[in-house]
């Protein structure tokens, strides 16, 4: 499946790049949605693991969308650094794509073993995954290691 998914995320880069949108453009772009959706998801998570609500069906189905969107953005990451393009920060940059797959892997390796607990899991995830993208923002733009 995630090779499918790099597969059409590459395919739309290049559409994309016919009406003149670059990779580049896709990158940040992505990041900030990245940004929105995964505080969101994180904000509603915790709030209701604190104050005991019950989560609907779909905030699973909108915070695995939070952890799958990482896909086509390491993909555009990865298309940017083997076209030749290399981030202002150097290395550092790199590492917060690595440091998402992490999550993501922890997130489903905990998924059975905190079941009745799936706010606190998934906005705890959300949340992390919030901050890399973040961090990967500033280091992208330049701003610090």
């Amino acid at each position: 499946m995630g090779a499918a998914g790099i597969y059409v995320a590459l395919r739309i880069v290049q559409m994309l790049g016919w009406v003149g949108v670059s990779v580049k453009d896709l990158h940040l772009a992505f990041d900030v949605l990245l940004i929105a959706l995964n505080g969101g998801i994180a904000a509603w998570g915790l709030l209701a693991w604190w104050r005991g609500w019950q989560l609907i069906n779909g905030f699973v189905m909108l915070a695995m969308l939070g952890w799958y969107l990482f896909v086509p953005q390491l993909a555009f990451g990865i298309t940017l650094y083997a076209s030749g393009h290399r981030a202002p920060t150097g290395w550092f940059h790199y590492i917060y794509g690595i440091a998402a797959l992490l999550g993501i892997g922890f997130g489903y390796l905990y998924r059975g073993r905190l079941a009745g607990r799936e706010g606190m899991l998934y906005g705890l995830v959300a949340l992390f995954l919030m901050l890399v993208a973040v961090r990967a923002l500033m280091t992208g733009a330049g701003l610090g290691r």
